[in-house]
């Protein structure tokens, strides 16, 4: 009511955005509208979302669930280049949540939805950490927004980090956790920091993860500090740092399966952890002349498929025989090799045997 009596009006539009903003869903499906906006030509189409780190096979089939060994217990050596050395990142992403989307549809399809689910993220968890620094909603949906589509983040998809970029969309809602932690002390919001190290880690971008824990050490550092001046007590300031280190514990142990391997082969496997020239440090690069191609020597008779079904053997009946069979196999030899071939194919050999010679 004004001074005259009579009723005061808001306008239209603030009274529907005051309804809007305090709609609890609005903030989610806001940024998830957004993310399929950006992305709508792919929804409408069978096209692929280009990135230069794309595993091109994948495209247009469907990953079969048993591949999943192949990422637990991956090889040390690739079959796929030539019997390259692999990365030293040995998990991968087969335990980030949304890799089930490529056991639900063909892996370009996945790839778009992990895109738009990516985005969609980083704008909701900015939002989110901006409002639990108690600033008002539509700036908080303005910095969202402007999170999800800052070119450092956004340009990742052309080169194909999609694991990158779900470090950064994650991060906010580190930062979330933390702040919230920090400010009430509850246990719970700890906890939730625990599942997004974890969740972090699992993303198999390691090294940016490592930057994240580094940044949100330092705002833990910060909110101590504050805490200090506040004088509440050294009682809380100990228990929210007992909190802090068993939330990056617990989230560190979950995260265990994507964070030891790798740490192990790169330190007991890999070539970098020998202390050998930087010349032979990048001879284990790729080149065209390490692609040395091979081949299966022969097969046990006994394992062929008319002498299994003439005679009825099986595997295990000629153990001498399969036992070589298994072990030989054949290296380029012809009369057409020249010097240069045939030093190229020393050095593999050489290379594979170092490599593998314990």
């Amino acid at each position: 009511m004004n001074r005259s009596g009579s009723r005061k009006v808001s306008p239209l539009g603030e009274g529907l955005s005051r309804r809007i903003f305090a709609w609890r869903r609005a903030p989610i499906i806001f940024f998830f509208l957004l993310s399929l906006t950006y992305f709508s030509t792919f929804l409408t189409s069978d096209k692929v979302i280009f990135g230069a780190d794309h595993d091109f096979r994948g495209y247009f089939q469907k990953m079969p669930l048993d591949d999943l060994s192949y990422y637990i217990h991956p090889p040390n050596w690739s079959p796929d280049l030539g019997g390259t050395a692999v990365s030293d990142k040995r998990v991968g992403d087969a335990f980030f949540p949304l890799v089930i989307l490529r056991y639900l549809m063909p892996f370009y399809k996945a790839l778009g939805w992990w895109y738009i689910l990516i985005t969609t993220g980083a704008g909701f968890f900015m939002y989110l950490f901006i409002r639990a620094l108690e600033i008002r909603k539509p700036v908080a949906f303005l910095i969202g927004t402007c999170y999800m589509f800052a070119p450092t983040f956004f340009s990742f998809t052309y080169a194909g980090h999609y694991a990158k970029m779900a470090v950064i969309s994650l991060a906010p809602l580190l930062f979330f956790c933390l702040e919230n932690g920090m400010k009430t002390g509850a246990w719970k919001y700890f906890i939730a920091l625990a599942g997004v190290v974890a969740l972090e880690i699992y993303t198999s971008h390691l090294q940016l993860a490592y930057f994240s824990f580094w940044g949100a050490g330092f705002y833990f550092v910060f909110k101590l500090w504050q805490t200090l001046r506040e004088r509440r007590g050294p009682r809380k300031v100990l228990k929210k740092s007992v909190f802090f280190i068993a939330a990056f514990t617990l989230g560190i142990g979950i995260g265990a399966m994507n964070l030891f391997p790798p740490y192990f082969h790169t330190t007991r496997v890999s070539k970098r952890a020998e202390l050998m020239s930087a010349e032979y440090a990048a001879s284990w690069s790729m080149h065209p002349k390490e692609n040395i191609g091979t081949g299966i020597h022969f097969i046990s008779l006994h394992l062929h498929e008319y002498y299994k079904n003439a005679f009825g053997f099986k595997k295990g009946d000629f153990k001498n025989a399969e036992f070589i069979s298994e072990r030989t196999i054949s290296i380029p030899l012809s009369p057409k090799l020249s010097d240069e071939d045939v030093e190229d194919t020393i050095r593999a050999v050489r290379k594979v045997i170092s490599y593998f010679k314990r």
